[in-house]
């Protein structure tokens, strides 16, 4: 299946080399969890990162699908 990826912040490097403007080919059934293991996204970031998927608020465990499109970033703490 082929999805695409978008990062921002402080991991938007990890997608940017991505080629076709972050389309990346996957086994059917990948999970955001596993994907973001791919990239290299820290373990003790991921729990803490925001996920969409196609607009709509994903999780780690989240199943991905043909087409979709992941989005996450780091969550800012205010004051």
């Amino acid at each position: 299946m082929n999805i695409i990826i978008k990062s921002y912040h402080e991991l938007k490097p990890l997608t940017d080399c991505l080629p076709d403007q972050g389309r990346l080919a996957l086994p059917d059934g990948e999970t955001v969890g596993v994907v973001l293991q791919r990239l290299g996204v820290p373990r003790e970031k991921r729990a803490a990162l925001v996920l969409f998927i196609n607009g709509r608020m994903a999780r780690l465990d989240t199943r991905l699908a043909e087409g979709d499109t992941l989005v996450f970033f780091s969550s800012i703490a205010g004051g």
